[in-house]
């Protein structure tokens, strides 16, 4: 016996509106075939739960005029450009790259890359307005992370509470905002 009734995908098939507006309002349902199960969830039911267990945080550096910034929870996630924005724009190639090989390779993304799906899920179900509307931290070099906490442990740091509390920028548009304000009073003292 299962703890959630399961629906017939039959009784799916000819009732589908019904289904799927039980599921998108009322929660997840159960479809059950040949002794498989697959479980429909509605869009911004699966978006809550990801951004409230699966924190995405945009790490930002600054090395003499280029930008990188980074996206926590999927390693070797960057993007390069001599402004915020280009990197962004680089860095959502990127990840839309990872989107789309995930989705084409959900079977091996599950056994071998299992960290990285439920950010790329939570990646999947963003626009670029919403990624845009992250909060942006900077990059920490050694000598000002906190005592005990080393360089590769900044993430676990984060999650736990660590820099969650207050971002350098709000979001990546106040991050732009604010170095473009840096920028304007850097040419007007020259």
């Amino acid at each position: 016996m299962r703890m959630m009734e399961t629906i017939a995908s039959s009784k799916v098939r000819d009732n589908w509106a019904t289904t799927f507006d039980e599921a998108f309002y009322n929660g997840p349902k159960l479809i059950e075939k040949n002794d498989r199960i697959n479980l429909l969830f509605s869009s911004p039911m699966i978006k809550e739960l990801l951004r409230s267990n699966y924190k995405l945080i945009i790490y930002m550096e600054e090395e003499e005029g280029m930008y990188a910034v980074h996206l926590s929870g999927i390693k070797g996630t960057y993007g390069h450009g001599e402004s915020v924005e280009e990197a962004i724009d680089n860095l959502v190639h990127h990840l839309t790259f990872l989107v789309e090989e995930m989705y084409s390779e959900f079977n091996r993304y599950v056994k071998e890359r299992h960290n990285d799906i439920f950010y790329l899920l939570q990646i999947s179900l963003m626009d670029k307005k919403e990624l845009f509307e992250l909060p942006v931290y900077k990059y920490l070099e050694s000598e000002y992370l906190p005592h005990g906490v080393e360089e590769n442990e900044v993430e676990a740091w984060i999650k736990n509470g660590g820099l969650i509390e207050a971002p350098t920028y709000r979001t990546v548009k106040d991050a732009m905002a604010a170095l473009d304000r840096i920028s304007d009073q850097n040419e007007i003292r020259r």
